[in-house]
């Protein structure tokens, strides 16, 4: 798959088919290729948990106001935790006032829903959860930054909606 049809056919699963679980072959591809996220003086400041089974019907419970109702259905999790810098990134993070933790999560989480995408699976970025009890279920203090559910989608890819070009990009 080339990265336009990438882009085109990744979307926000609304709709997991939850009789169609994800190889765990498929699942260590997607581990793998992440892995090679680029991140602020290579520090990968951040954790990867898989939640599959009993622990990603836990995890899938741990809504905040009741959202999401949806991922009832997904049958895996990446739960990505915040890690430290490493010395170099925390001293430009420090000398520039930038988050580079929040960056490299982002660029791992790309790197993450493009990998599955790829492999004909479908995933959802989750930023609204329950934190404190997600962190009781996977026994760690650390900051939960985001989670993906994954799995098959039921259903068509949508037609994207997105703002005017002219309002997000700016040619000077």
């Amino acid at each position: 798959m080339n990265f336009k049809d990438l882009v085109e056919q990744r979307q926000s699963c609304r709709n997991f088919d939850e009789g169609k679980i994800p190889k765990d072959e498929d699942i260590q591809k997607i581990i793998k290729w992440s892995h090679l996220a680029p991140s602020a003086c290579n520090a990968q400041p951040y954790k990867i948990t898989i939640a599959k089974g009993e622990l990603a019907k836990e995890i899938s419970k741990a809504r905040s106001l009741q959202m999401n109702a949806f991922i009832e259905k997904a049958p895996v999790f990446f739960i990505i935790e915040e890690g430290a810098y490493n010395l170099t990134s925390r001293v430009g993070s420090s000398l520039k006032d930038q988050d580079y933790r929040s960056i490299d999560i982002g660029i791992l989480t790309a790197h993450i829903c493009f990998s599955a995408t790829e492999l004909g699976l479908s995933t959802c970025i989750l930023g609204m959860y329950d934190e404190r009890k997600i962190q009781e279920l996977l026994g760690t203090k650390e900051r939960i930054r985001l989670i993906i559910a994954l799995g098959y989608e039921k259903g068509d890819i949508r037609q994207k909606k997105r703002k005017d070009l002219s309002k997000v990009w700016i040619e000077r």
